[in-house]
């Protein structure tokens, strides 16, 4: 036993490391460094892109094409150089990405954990909501879909004005425009439908007879007669391009009208807010001062949480600062949210807080023009309570409930 843990530990070391490097990878603008062996014992996709590169070159570098976030790959070679990666520090459309190369390079048991795990993650936001759903629908994960469903219909508006919905896929989107939950003004969703069209490669079908019946099966889920005369016109005038893309199967929807819905669709009776986990990791010997969450979106809001500490004055008068800092993405006169954050308490500990078994939290409200929010836990109280003393971390659930915005 003593033995197998030391040669994982040797072949960690390996990671990354141009020393013990016979090739490189090349990802986007990242070089990682890698041996061609431990690469090509992880599976036979491995074993085949390794050897069959150096069969057709002498080159050292292997190019890896559609990555869209280096990270992702780099797991993927930590994973392969026995890391062990904990899914709570990864962003979910990182992860996302990881779950497909995982399948694509035959790497099956972290597929399998991996998609476990994504099918019950329970937090995401309006920024990762479109890569959640492909995700789910792409490797069978009927809960997050789901849920994702759900998100999306609760946040359709936003959703539909998020520079990542043209990545949606077709049939996802298809039937999401069938739905009558799926609720904005129809004008914003002809317009969302158009701009799809406009950036995705339904365009470029050279089978012009299957182009023109995906396009117009998407057409014919606008709901037409929600759509004023003056909102069409003001459309018209300030995206013309995209109006003449609508004219040419503008009179086959007219006459396809009977196939058309004239239900208004159902605004959502209730917003549940977002749900988002940050975890954050002792790294070395010594904490950092500050920890800084991925960047959120909700409805019309950009936030992030930041915690400051100072793990060398642990008393009762030294306070752990929590910290949200809150802005609209589009200009608005007012906005606010009530947010509701809690700390995770460790399993030897939690029971010393009787009031709160299982977290420790706290509620504030922050508002225009108020642009960061703080509240303050003792560090004594943090450290005795909050820190997982197996892995030194410790994990924030944040609730954000935002009022809808005023917009200038």
């Amino acid at each position: 036993m003593a033995r197998k843990t030391i040669n994982s530990e040797m072949i960690q070391n390996m990671l990354n490391n141009h020393r013990y490097s016979d090739l490189t990878f090349s990802v986007n603008e990242s070089i990682y460094y890698a041996n061609r062996y431990v690469v090509a014992g992880a599976s036979d996709v491995f074993e085949a892109l390794v050897n069959g590169h150096f069969q057709e070159s002498s080159a050292k570098q292997i190019v890896i094409k559609d990555i869209v976030y280096d990270k992702s790959f780099y797991n993927i070679l930590a994973y392969v150089y026995s890391h062990e990666l904990d899914f709570r520090i990864i962003p979910e459309t990182v992860l996302c990405e990881m779950l497909r190369l995982a399948q694509m390079y035959n790497l099956s048991p972290l597929y399998d954990v991996l998609k476990t795990d994504l099918n019950k993650l329970e937090y995401y936001h309006t920024g990762s909501a479109v890569e959640l759903i492909n995700t789910a629908k792409n490797h069978n994960m009927e809960d997050l879909y789901e849920r994702m469903t759900t998100f999306i219909f609760q946040n359709a508006k936003y959703i539909l004005e998020h520079e990542t919905f043209v990545n949606i896929q077709y049939d996802i989107l298809l039937d999401l425009l069938k739905s009558s939950s799926f609720h904005d003004k129809e004008i914003n969703i002809f317009k969302g439908v158009l701009k799809w069209i406009n950036n995705n490669q339904v365009l470029a079908m050279s089978d012009l007879a299957k182009k023109d019946a995906l396009i117009l099966d998407l057409l014919k889920q606008v709901r037409y007669s929600q759509i004023s005369l003056g909102d069409y016109v003001c459309y018209k005038e300030e995206s013309n391009s995209l109006i003449k893309l609508f004219s040419k199967y503008k009179k086959i929807v007219h006459d396809k009208k009977s196939e058309i819905s004239v239900e208004p669709r159902v605004k959502p009776t209730e917003y549940l807010g977002i749900l988002v986990h940050f975890t954050a990791k002792k790294v070395g010997e010594e904490w950092d001062k500050c920890y800084f969450s991925p960047l959120y979106e909700v409805k019309n809001l950009q936030f992030r949480l930041i915690i400051k500490l100072d793990p060398t004055k642990i008393s009762d008068s030294s306070y752990v600062s929590i910290m949200l800092d809150c802005k609209p993405v589009h200009k608005c006169e007012y906005w606010e949210c009530v947010v509701e954050y809690s700390f995770k308490l460790n399993s030897t500990n939690c029971l010393k807080v009787s009031d709160t078994p299982s977290s420790y939290n706290n509620t504030f409200s922050i508002s225009e023009p108020q642009y960061g929010s703080t509240n303050h836990v003792t560090v004594k109280r943090f450290f005795d309570y909050c820190v997982d003393e197996v892995d030194n971390s410790f994990e924030v659930q944040l609730t954000i409930e935002p009022e809808d915005p005023k917009f200038t």
